[in-house]
């Protein structure tokens, strides 16, 4: 009994200290009556909770809504670390990500409409617009362009949409996303640890 306790306490601190959420051990969370954390460290305080477990993937709706841009990019910053040192994979859904945010994901999975509109490498995404003629200016946010491109004329976004749909033919994009894959004959599951173990990947964040 004694030694599980330390090796709980042990892991606990192995993953605070990996995240850098070390600082919070000894804070009081508080309620209405008592001022304790404050709304952005208990946003944090949650995700620490779900790292406890050592999950191989997390799934974060987001995360960084409700901070400020400070506090978001630090929040990104350590969730990043934390995959790249533990060899894990974190998927976050985010709205209007600031260009430095942006950066921080090894993939990105852009939806316009319940559609694909682009998979693949971050790194990847100005040439993917310049193929189908919309460039990337230097020094522009790629959030905010991709944002004016997907809210502009429609004849514009079925072209990236057709784009996206073209480049889901090949050998690098999941099966689960591409435009034949019926999710109706593969439980939820599946989709989860194949997705997981084949395109994600270790190390990253996306």
């Amino acid at each position: 009994m004694v030694d599980t306790l330390e090796n709980n306490v042990a892991h606990t601190l192995q993953i605070l200290y990996g995240a850098e959420y070390i600082y919070l051990c000894e804070e009081v969370i508080g309620d209405y009556t008592k001022r304790g954390l404050s709304g952005g460290e208990k946003k944090r305080t949650s995700i620490a909770c779900e790292l406890l477990t050592n999950p191989s993937l997390m799934l974060l709706d987001e995360p960084t809504s409700g901070l400020d841009s400070h506090s978001a990019q630090a929040l990104i910053s350590r969730l990043k670390k934390y995959a790249e040192q533990e060899g894990k994979s974190i998927v976050v859904t985010v709205h209007q990500p600031s260009s430095r945010m942006f950066h921080s994901f090894s993939k990105i999975l852009l939806l316009s409409r319940g559609q694909v509109a682009y998979y693949g490498p971050t790194a990847n995404i100005g040439r993917f617009f310049s193929t189908i003629g919309l460039t990337l200016l230097p020094h522009y946010n790629p959030a905010d362009f991709i944002l004016e491109q997907i809210k502009g004329p429609e004849e514009v976004r079925e072209r990236i949409v057709a784009a996206a749909r073209n480049a889901r033919q090949g050998p690098d994009c999941p099966p689960e996303l591409r435009p034949e894959y019926n999710p109706s004959q593969h439980p939820l599951c599946d989709h989860l640890i194949h997705y997981h173990e084949h395109h994600i990947g270790h190390n990253g964040i996306a």
